[in-house]
């Protein structure tokens, strides 16, 4: 049985609409077991619009020259002289040229690499001179991917056929074992496959029932050489058996590097005498690396090779290597996996030896290694627990809880056990239920209050971290004020720690409002406040960084410099008073004490930033700012980038911008000199949020698409769903109905699945805004009218206040600005604060929108005045439209053409398309002249559109449009219509043709 996943469908269909309109040629290849077969299998039975031609080449060698021409024309029913003159490719073109003159032909050619030599240069001559011609003649050849493209094809368009995604994988096991998987099974599975469809359907066959369920243990490994030979078959035939040690070592040394490829000069040194060029085909050298072109092949070669081999490979690379640095771990590695047992003396020295690995990667492999060579539990416990840190680091969420699940699995002190459940909530955090997050951070808590204050601390900003994320402000000021006593003993067991107990004073979050300008918190920012630089307590030995000591394993302080994992808060551009939008009585906590018995959050940053979060929550955003301004400073005056992620948490609760963009640009630059993937998606999410804060959307775009490849990459759902409401929120200006709607969809997708009560509200929020953009205030009055008013259906409480203009504007329009006056004064609470920019001019327009026509006309004019000092076209351009209808309305044209003219260049300057339509409309309605100049044929297109067309005009094919846009190829397909719909164009061909002469011109936007 062959998979063929939707995506695998959706791509064969996509790639047929275009050969059908255009022709094309195509070299499909991909490593064994990618479906190569299938893929040209469905595209045979998938064309309707002509012939098809479907041959596979003929296993057999020795067949004579030109045979597979022949093979192809019997098929066909043709009949030509084809002779061994090199004419033969001309007598096929012309052959293909007459076939496809009265509808679109397709030819598949099935291995195409088997064919005679003289046959694949005709193929590849009259494929050659189908494409120069344009004759609407598709060809798909298939060749393997795990050797080079024969020279007769070689100049073709290659299109490798990429591993399936984790998601797909995952339905297909669903699929092929009914849904009765575990789902632990299920993720090991997918993570062993590596997206390979057939090793994943291997991989299930190998397994039992029971074992799918979950009941019985997996076999170890679960990909064996058995299995991998099975998938490769005889890729490797053909190889010279003084080759086979070439090949076994170049795995090897792949194997410790975790890239995929190893410096050819060691590789050479280690084989010795079988390491004499050239190279076998399976293997490509590089700038002096060698590699695999086949990722799956070297994974079969060391799987498959008896253990007293690839132990000798092991000891050969390990003698080779100097010994010191990076090359220091890769030769203990080496060095690890010629032994067979307990090495206490060797897992040390590697442990040790991580601090000089310069990425997380192999710091986790070491650490990983270290662990499974250590005989004390305690210590196996504690090397699996920094192993997963660095597996975090680097982005393998799946793995760390692993590993995590490895240093469960013996009684060990609270201090490390408090350490994996702190990664544990991390992990949680970015890619599972929020509330499950919490808990297992206050668990943290509990067992590290014993082992060191600020550990303890940091773990208690986290868990307000995640309480944020649902929208639980209860919950948040409880992990902020609650006591955490110490764990009972240092080996204590999850069922005889106690649970954190309830605070000591109730906070009444849903009490009477708050009022006065101090009773106010910054909606804008907050979103998931930082929560540390310590990992649980954990400091694993790394490079640079903000590491500690580990507690109780020496001093608090001590050790060697660490990476660490912690600064776990993500920002969101947040919204409205803390609390439900409503205050609390009284102080609750004095800001700056610690609560009876509850654990500090030590000193420094890590305590401001509690005492800052607190403050807001309990709406008193005047004893916010001190300590939060002291968080963005710290930050600032360093190069690590969690303290750096938590400066920009805290600029945002701030409403400081300028200072959010410079920390998170900082982040990102650290972040990635450093090898964290994993807080790349989360820097790119404070400078997203921030842009949307300063009003420039677009460039919050680019971010956001960037930091949703990101997440998806690093498997963040949870951080890629912010991004998805940002994208959601800078398409709802740009008017584009179709991503706005895709982005909503997938940002609820999972905020609904993990409880992300502020992802949820910001999707919603975008929702609204499309439909205002549309014309439809109705409609957008209804979606946010459960969002600002009060009720158990209210948005996150740092958040809805932010869609409360738009709610204003929307219930005016639908005629129902009854329904506003209560949200417009919540709203002018926390405009009063200062904190957002862009609060007082909104405000001002709301007053506006619902104030009798004698003070209206002064409250625009302010509004606009407070619009002159802050940055962004988008708002002041909204003022302008909304003012221009009011003056249009009561017949004041000439001013009103005015207002409006101002609108419609502010909405073109920011890419506003609907927008800048409804100041058209209301211009033309007002006496305007109709039909403003426009620049060109290509500003006919929406912001959106024009990307495509100019990424298509490039040679991007539809799926690269799509990763580069972070859209689903449906969303690229329907523009492309709408492109060729609008510009008056029939195929690809003349859209580039197009696009070409207008950038020539200067005849675009």
């Amino acid at each position: 049985m062959t998979v063929q996943t939707t995506p695998r469908r959706q791509a064969t269909d996509r790639l047929l609409d275009r050969l059908r309109t255009d022709g094309g040629v195509h070299v499909v290849t991909g490593e064994p077991g990618c479906g190569r077969t299938a893929f040209l299998d469905h595209a045979a039975r998938s064309f309707r619009a002509g012939p098809v031609w479907h041959v596979r080449a003929d296993p057999g060698g020795g067949a004579p020259p030109l045979s597979g021409l022949h093979t192809l024309l019997r098929a066909a029913g043709r009949t030509v002289r084809a002779a061994g003159d090199g004419t033969a490719g001309e007598a096929l073109f012309d052959v293909l040229r007459a076939a496809s003159g009265a509808s679109p032909l397709l030819v598949c050619v099935d291995d195409a690499h088997l064919w005679d030599a003289a046959s694949r240069a005709a193929l590849g001559h009259a494929a050659a001179r189908v494409r120069a011609a344009g004759v609407r003649a598709g060809l798909l050849l298939t060749v393997p991917g795990h050797r080079p493209v024969d020279r007769e094809l070689a100049a073709l368009p290659v299109l490798r056929l990429d591993p399936l995604a984790p998601g797909d994988a995952a339905r297909v096991v669903d699929d092929m074992t009914g849904g009765a998987v575990d789902p632990g099974v299920r993720e090991e599975l997918v993570t062993a496959a590596e997206g390979n469809p057939a090793l994943l359907l291997a991989l299930i066959r190998r397994l039992s029932p029971a074992q799918l369920g979950g009941h019985r243990a997996l076999p170890r490994p679960l990909a064996d050489g058995e299995t991998l030979g099975g998938v490769t078959g005889g890729c490797l035939t053909g190889v010279p058996p003084d080759r086979a040690g070439l090949l076994l070592t170049t795995a090897a040394a792949v194997r410790a590097t975790g890239e995929p490829d190893a410096d050819a000069g060691l590789v050479r040194r280690a084989a010795g005498a079988g390491a004499a060029w050239p190279l076998p085909e399976v293997l490509a050298l590089a700038e002096g690396r060698l590699r695999f072109r086949s990722a799956l092949l070297g994974r079969a070669v060391y799987a498959g090779a008896p253990p007293e081999r690839r132990r000798a490979a092991h000891r050969a690379l390990a003698a080779c290597l100097a010994g010191t640095g990076a090359d220091g771990v890769l030769a203990l590695l080496h060095r690890s996996w010629t032994v067979t047992g307990p090495a206490p003396g060797l897992a040390a020295e590697l442990a040790t030896a991580a601090a000089s690995a310069p990425l997380p990667d192999l710091r986790r492999r070491a650490l990983t290694r270290a662990a499974e060579l250590t005989a004390d539990g305690a210590e196996r416990a504690h090397r699996y627990t920094a192993a997963a840190a660095q597996a975090l680091l680097a982005g393998h969420s799946p793995e760390a809880l692993r590993l995590l699940d490895a240093a469960r699995s013996r009684p060990v002190p609270a201090s490390v056990r408090g350490g994996a459940e702190f990664l544990r909530g991390t992990v949680l955090l970015a890619d599972g239920p929020v509330d499950d997050a919490r808990e297992s951070f206050l668990l943290a808590a509990g067992l590290l209050a014993g082992a060191g204050h600020e550990a303890a601390g940091t773990a208690t900003l986290a868990a307000a971290d995640a309480a944020w994320a649902a929208g639980d402000p209860v919950s948040c000021l409880h992990a902020l004020t609650v006591p955490v006593p110490a764990s009972k003993s240092p080996a204590a067991t999850p069922a005889e720690t106690p649970s954190a107990g309830p605070p000591v004073h109730a906070v009444a979050i849903d009490a009477a409002p708050a009022t006065g300008p101090s009773a106010c918190a910054d909606p804008g920012a907050g979103g998931r406040a930082g929560a540390g630089d310590v990992l649980g307590g954990v400091a694993v030995p790394g490079s640079g960084g903000s590491g500690r000591g580990v507690p109780g394993s020496g001093s608090p302080g001590g050790g060697a410099p660490g990476r660490t994992v912690g600064g776990t808060g993500v920002s969101g551009p947040g919204g409205g008073r803390g609390g439900s939008g409503a205050g609390v009585p009284g102080d609750g906590w004095a800001v700056g004490g610690d609560a009876p018995g509850a654990v500090p959050a030590g000193s420094g940053p890590l305590r401001d930033h509690r005492d800052g979060m607190r403050a807001v929550l309990l709406g008193r955003f005047d004893r916010a700012a001190g300590p939060l301004r002291r968080v963005v400073e710290h930050g600032l005056s360093g190069d690590a980038p969690e303290p750096l992620l938590r400066s920009a948490s805290a600029a945002l609760m701030l409403g400081d911008v300028t200072a959010a963009r410079r920390a998170g640009a900082r982040a990102l630059a650290a972040a990635r000199t450093l090898g964290s993937a994993a807080l790349e998606p989360r820097a790119l999410e404070y400078l997203a949020y921030a842009e949307l804060r300063a009003g420039r959307h677009q460039l919050a775009r680019t971010h956001a698409e960037e930091g949703l490849r990101t997440a998806s990459r690093t498997g963040q759902r949870n951080t890629a769903a912010h991004h998805h409401a940002v994208l959601a929120l800078a398409a709802s200006i740009e008017g584009e109905r179709e991503i706005v709607a895709e982005h909503v969809a997938a940002a609820l997708r999972t905020a609904r699945r993990h409880g992300l009560a502020q992802a949820a509200t910001l999707a919603q929020w975008a929702a609204a805004r499309a439909d205002l953009g549309a014309g439809r205030p109705r409609e957008a009055a209804d979606r946010l009218g459960p969002l600002v008013r009060p009720g158990a259906r209210r948005g996150h409480f740092a958040v809805w206040m932010l869609a409360v203009p738009c709610f204003v504007e929307a219930t005016v329009l639908a005629g129902r600005p009854e329904h506003a006056a209560a949200a417009v004064e919540d709203f002018a609470l926390w405009a009063a604060c200062g904190a957002d920019p862009q609060a007082p001019a909104q405000l001002l327009r709301c007053r506006a929108l619902l104030a009798a026509p004698d003070a209206a006309d002064t409250l625009y004019l302010s509004a606009l005045d407070r619009h002159e000092e802050t940055t962004g076209d988008f708002e002041r351009a909204r003022t302008e439209l909304l003012y221009g209808k009011w003056l249009r309305r009561r017949r004041r044209l000439r001013e009103a053409r005015s207002r409006l003219g101002e609108a419609l260049m502010g909405f073109e300057r920011c890419g506003a398309h609907l927008w800048a339509q409804q100041a058209a409309a209301e211009s033309r309605a007002g006496g305007a002249a109709p039909g403003l100049p426009r620049a060109g044929e290509l500003s006919r297109l929406t912001p959106q559109q024009l990307r495509i067309a100019r990424r298509v005009a490039e040679g991007a094919t539809n799926r690269e449009v799509a990763l580069s846009l972070s859209v689903s190829t449906r969303t690229v397909d329907y523009h492309l219509r709408n492109i060729f719909a609008t510009l008056g164009v029939r195929s690809r061909v003349e859209l580039v043709r197009l696009v070409g002469q207008a950038e020539k011109t200067g005849a675009q936007p």
